[in-house]
């Protein structure tokens, strides 16, 4: 599940909308919020699309609604509204990230390590992630080395990821240093002795 931007004055589904509604759009905007918490990802599509209707300039509304498709596993209209959202907003790494993680379910492998990239190079620490994702979609594309590189730098800033250490392992048996595999695939399993994978 994609967690949301919430404005303030909006609480969450326990919560009371405790926003004076003076937009024609409130009502929608937190039935919205409400269906979302509830993970009824229909209903909360059809109201943000109310909503995004009444105020096209909402702009953490076209995120929002590309958490929504995301988690309908639409993702190439996840793409587009995520797209939108970043050129409201483009300072936003977030958005870069959950863009590229759309990118890489629809097997747009290159534009999901641009984005990755982006924010690597924008503020590599604080989202270290980027480095799985686009030592993933490196792997997927065949460039082995490449993906052994960001997975070695996302394993050094979390260590006990076993998911790091399983890709890694898989990326050395494709260019058969099967030694530096099999180091991995063990420490997976000692990671996670009852994962399937």
């Amino acid at each position: 599940e994609r967690l949301l931007k919430i404005e303030e004055g909006y609480l969450k589904a326990s919560g009371t909308n405790n926003n004076a509604s003076t937009n024609i759009n409130d009502d929608n905007k937190y039935d919205f919020y409400t269906a979302y918490e509830n993970e009824n990802w229909d209903l909360a599509l059809v109201y943000i699309n109310k909503a995004i209707e009444e105020n096209p300039n909402w702009d953490i509304g076209y995120y929002n609604r590309a958490n929504t498709y995301y988690n309908l596993e639409q993702y190439s209209m996840a793409v587009a509204d995520y797209s939108k959202y970043i050129k409201l907003a483009p300072d936003d790494l977030i958005a870069y990230y959950d863009r590229a993680d759309s990118y890489v379910e629809i097997e747009a492998y290159s534009l999901a390590i641009s984005d990755y990239s982006h924010i690597i190079n924008t503020n590599p620490i604080s989202y270290c992630d980027a480095y799985f994702g686009r030592g993933y979609a490196y792997g997927e594309i065949e460039e082995y080395h490449k993906s052994i590189l960001d997975m070695s730098t996302y394993i050094g800033f979390c260590p006990d990821s076993t998911d790091g250490y399983y890709f890694r392992g898989d990326a050395y048996s494709y260019i058969e240093e099967y030694e530096k595999s099999i180091k991995d695939f063990t420490k997976y399993i000692e990671l996670a002795p009852n994962d399937p994978l």
